[in-house]
């Protein structure tokens, strides 16, 4: 017998109609678009921050271990 959570995740293919004027669709289509850059815009911002964060803590490190060191 069949696991019953396998059986469940197979897919089964159909094909699907849609009508729409060409209006909408140009507007789904830059809807599409804006959200793609919203989410390149996204990530780029975050690995700039990211950065930021790991040289600012990197020279914070290096501050308190060179001030151990000296004994300051």
């Amino acid at each position: 017998m069949p696991d019953e959570s396998q059986t469940q995740m197979e897919g089964e293919e159909a094909m699907v109609g849609l009508k729409a004027d060409v209006k909408t669709l140009k507007q789904l289509s830059s809807s599409a678009k804006a959200v793609r850059e919203k989410r390149e815009n996204n990530k780029d911002e975050m690995a700039i921050r990211l950065f930021h964060e790991a040289v600012f803590e990197g020279v914070t490190q290096g501050e308190q271990s060179s001030n151990q060191t000296t004994g300051n």
